[in-house]
């Protein structure tokens, strides 16, 4: 293993001994050997510290690794090294410190004193049946619970994490109605068949009350107590009754605004609870902290004689849990509560590692920023008033389905002057997540971590389909954004209502997840910053639906219908010599979006499964001969985003290089980059130069350019032989974007500030020594040509598949899915 040091600096809003922190670690391919070991310090003294592996390169070496340690109550440095594997490490004491079902219960040891919890789904007790210990160390301890209820089709998930020394325990609960929407005519709504009514979902805290409790209800205000309740059944905004808030029947939220304490017989208000408890019984003393609790209404939490619930889903709420769709919540349990107090949980520190560091270990394709570029003072994101968090208010982006998500303010461009925007729901398009992580390890700051951490949880619970019962090329798929222009009424996060007549697609009304809206990236980085399971399982299930998208599903059913709209046009273009091209995977952002994701899946797992479909799917999309001309790329309505897939070839080759793969599949797409770059540098302009030719020449379409400038400062690196064409063109297609940008109305708009995130760096960051780019000149001969035989082969092919894979449950479920549907 290389010697190293890495320093890490602590932002802290409180200094104590009791907060867990995890250092995020990244490693370049090969630097790091997966038995390596490692030792922290704080200020000259080892602190106590424990490892977990969040991911691997390839090559068996360590990618990703996260320590997790408890500092001293100061904000000195954390410095980590590696470790003498004969220095001893304090271990956890199994007879101290368990957790265990029992009963239905579960049973939560520290430090002597036993904690039960219980959850109850419509006023009934959920038992716990499965249950399984997943980490073990000095630092913290994990378990993972299984729930499967025996009267609805949901199931659950609950992890308990317990940090012994800071004597806290986290829990995170998640509830997924697994049955499919049944969405007839590709419509969305609530009150679908397939959602499940919920009338209550509560954890307890089963504890006989001593003495009152002390409850905190918001910030600066505590209290004593010995029968009560806050509830917070809406968000306490200015525009708490927003039509964001409509149910199955077109009903607005109805009650008075903020939340309601009942306190020992009185009532009292307040606008936004935070609330804590304190309990002590007659042998223990405990806290309940709820997170994120108004932002995620209806919530109400109680204490009685006997113990402290917590409702998620606040009784006679009337929650309506659409098919497929997931929520996901999380507490503290204060072990032991002292005078101190815990406000470190809701403010935790923030842990910034040094960008030399991040360059150094290749963690992030071209991240590189400077104080003094243009382009960095168009970002917004964090403006007090025009900022993603400022914006939720305009529309009320709360409550337990839409927390988290970004208002699509954009959609409202054309709405007339005096009018109410439009409810539009972003569902991560061109993955602000993504730009989120960038932006947090360029700058540090806590509130784009957030930012990026409360948009990935939504996204892996709401916008992705939660179900295997529907049609293949829905299932796990991610949402589309609202449909363009038109309000989202009823159809929550999932585009499409039966309340709009028309469509942004024409002669269309309808439709489910597709593979131009995939967006994964951000939720593999969000998995590598926080080792979250959801978001990693997020890249995983992205992933298999983009291949049954595009590569069909075994049976004989799905491999005809493969047949018949993916074979049989080019048949018939083929017979009548039609000037098409050839290929199987069409030149678009859906193409782009599968090699993306496919890369995230790969850099997650390291199966070569994920490799060997990029290095088929890329020949068979473009070839280094190719005409050009042919693609009509300059058709701008219809084929801009050839940008998005041209992208990808940078990052692809980038990978190979990072792991030494120089090989033909890399020169392959090292010369079809560089055929492709020379003619956009010769060709291609800046798309409102030319309004004329579009639908709506909005400054998106300004945003949009800057994937053309990216991809010249890219191409600038990888070709020194063509550097001045290339860097002389990026430069003068950004300096255009950022004087446009800097005086456009439109500059604050989600879609703009997404873009801007997402393309960031490359005009920065030569990347020239990890590319090495020196391939030999090959000869890939011609590009090839349409012609009836390959395409027969292919037919027969998937047919003789499909006879081989024939099933007859596989064929019925494939039948069932579509009848009747859209």
């Amino acid at each position: 293993m290389q010697a190293f040091k890495r320093h890490f600096k602590l932002h802290r809003h409180t200094l104590t001994s009791r907060e867990p922190v995890r250092l995020v670690i990244p490693f370049a391919p090969g630097h790091c050997p997966r038995t390596a070991m490692f030792q922290a310090f704080q200020q000259d003294k080892r602190i106590n510290s424990q490892a977990e592996v969040i991911s691997y390169w390839p090559d068996g070496s360590i990618r990703v690794l996260h320590l997790h340690c408890v500092p001293a109550a100061t904000s000195a440095d954390i410095v980590v090294t590696p470790a003498d594997p004969l220095s001893s490490a304090k271990q956890p004491s199994p007879s101290s410190n368990s957790v265990e079902s029992l009963a239905g219960q579960i049973h939560l040891r520290c430090a002597g004193q036993l904690h039960r919890l219980q959850l109850k789904l419509n006023g009934e007790v959920w038992p716990f049946e499965h249950v399984e210990q997943q980490l073990i160390g000095p630092v913290l301890q994990s378990w993972e619970f299984v729930l499967n209820h025996p009267k609805l089709p949901v199931d659950g998930r609950l992890s308990v994490v317990l940090f012994p020394d800071c004597h806290l325990a986290k829990v995170q609960f998640s509830i997924t109605n697994y049955q499919r929407a049944q969405h007839t005519g590709g419509l969305w709504d609530l009150g679908d068949q397939g959602s499940v009514a919920i009338d209550g979902l509560e954890l307890q805290l089963l504890a006989a009350r001593r003495q009152a409790d002390l409850l905190t209800t918001e910030p600066g205000k505590t209290l004593h107590a010995q029968q009560w309740q806050i509830s917070q059944l809406n968000s306490g905004g200015d525009m708490w009754q927003s039509r964001n808030h409509l149910d199955a029947t077109g009903q607005v939220l109805q009650g008075r605004q903020g939340y309601q304490l009942d306190l020992d017989g009185a009532v009292d208000f307040g606008i936004r609870a935070s609330p804590r408890v304190v309990r002590q019984t007659e042998g223990s003393t405990v806290g309940l902290i709820p997170l994120e609790f108004w932002q995620n209404f209806p919530c109400r939490l109680i204490g009685d004689s006997e113990h402290v619930a917590l409702q998620w889903f606040a009784a006679g709420s009337h929650v309506e849990l659409q098919g497929g769709e997931r929520k996901t919540w999380s507490c503290w349990l204060d072990l032991a509560p002292d005078e101190a107090g815990v406000a470190f949980l809701e403010q935790p520190t923030t842990v910034q590692l040094a960008a030399t560091d991040l360059q150094y270990s290749a963690f992030v394709p071209w991240l590189a920023t400077s104080e003094t570029d243009p382009l960095r003072g168009l970002l917004q994101g964090l403006d007090p008033e025009l900022g993603f968090a400022a914006k939720r208010e305009i529309i009320d982006e709360y409550g337990w389905r839409n927390f988290g998500d970004l208002f699509a303010d954009h959609e409202s461009l054309y709405v007339p002057n005096g009018q109410a925007p439009f409810i539009s729901h972003y569902n991560n398009q061109y993955d602000p997540i993504y730009g989120f992580a960038k932006q947090f390890l360029l700058t540090g700051d806590s509130r784009w971590f957030q930012l990026m951490d409360q948009l990935a949880r939504h996204v892996a619970d709401i916008d992705i389909y939660h179900t295997q019962d529907d049609r293949a090329e829905y299932n796990h798929g991610l949402f589309w954004h609202t449909d363009h222009y038109l309000p989202a009424h009823t159809s929550t996060h999932r585009t499409y209502s039966k309340h709009n007549t028309t469509s942004s697609i024409p002669g269309q009304t309808g439709g489910g997840p597709a593979n131009e809206h995939c967006y994964s990236t951000g939720l593999l980085y969000h998995y590598l910053l926080t080792g979250s399971a959801q978001s990693r399982q997020a890249v995983l299930d992205l992933a298999g639906w983009m291949i049954n998208l595009h590569e069909s599903t075994p049976g004989l059913l799905s491999r005809l219908w493969s047949v018949k709209t993916l074979e049989v046009p080019k048949l018939k273009a083929a017979m009548k010599k039609h000037a098409v091209l050839p290929y199987r995977y069409p030149f678009t952002r859906g193409t782009g979006n599968y090699l993306n994701t496919l890369m995230d899946a790969w850099e997650l797992t390291a199966d070569p499964t994920y490799l060997r479909h990029i290095e088929r799917v890329i020949p068979e999309t473009l070839h280094p001969n190719d005409d050009i001309a042919k693609r009509d790329l300059l058709d701008v309505e219809n084929r801009w985003s050839y940008l998005v897939l041209l992208g990808t070839l940078p990052r692809y080759i980038r990978l190979k290089s990072l792991l030494n793969q120089r090989d033909e599949a890399q020169n392959y797409a090292i010369a079809c980059f560089h055929h492709y770059a020379i003619w956009m540098a010769e060709h291609e302009q800046m798309f409102l130069e030319n309004p004329a030719i579009l639908e709506f020449p909005n400054d998106t379409w300004t945003a949009q350019d800057l994937r053309k400038a990216m991809l010249m400062f890219q191409a600038a690196q990888m070709f020194p032989a063509d550097y001045a064409l290339f860097h002389h063109k990026g430069v003068q297609w950004l300096h255009w974007i950022i004087e446009r940008l800097g005086q456009s109305k439109e500059l604050e708009f989600a879609r703009v500030q997404a873009l801007l995130m997402l393309t960031y760096g490359a005009h920065l960051c030569d990347e020239s020594d990890v590319l090495g780019i020196n391939s030999p000149k090959i000869d890939f001969g011609s590009a090839p040509s349409l012609s009836v035989w390959p395409v027969v082969g292919r037919m027969l092919k998937k047919i003789c598949r499909g006879i081989v894979e024939f099933r007859p449950s596989r064929e019925k479920h494939w039948l069932q899915s579509r009848i009747n549907r859209s």
